[in-house]
């Protein structure tokens, strides 16, 4: 025992306080090790709900991407036959006015040969007269 006081004198051995305090942190510690796997697990299955989350979130975005680009597609599709729609009545409307342009010379050139004609004919009636 006098080799045990000494001990405790130079701070070799811990007092029956210290152990008791020791005790009580160790328990204390192992609760707060008991909660940090608890935390780690809850966090671990939160992690994992969010890349479930993100993998949908991944997959539902390339979804509608995908959908969207099909009707933007068909949006082209449509403007383009529209476009081909257009050219088409702008090659007609200009062979219509080429048509109605040569139609419009026949006549004139028509007219003007009838109007000749009368005239002639005009003046063969006043030289008869």
């Amino acid at each position: 025992s006098n080799a045990v006081s000494t001990w405790e004198a130079q701070g070799l051995m811990l007092s029956p306080e210290q152990v008791a305090g020791n005790q009580e942190l160790a328990k204390e510690l192992k609760k707060q090790a008991a909660f940090a796997g608890k935390n780690y697990a809850a966090i671990k299955s939160i992690a994992q709900s969010e890349s479930t989350i993100a993998k949908f979130w991944s997959k539902s975005k390339l979804i509608v991407a995908q959908s969207v680009k099909k009707q933007w597609d068909s949006f082209n599709q449509m403007f383009t036959g529209m476009d081909r729609l257009w050219a088409g009545y702008d090659v007609g409307k200009h062979r219509r006015q080429q048509q109605f342009q040569m139609i419009d010379k026949q006549r004139q050139a028509t007219i003007g040969s009838l109007q000749q004609k009368h005239s002639e004919q005009l003046a063969a009636l006043s030289s008869k007269n």
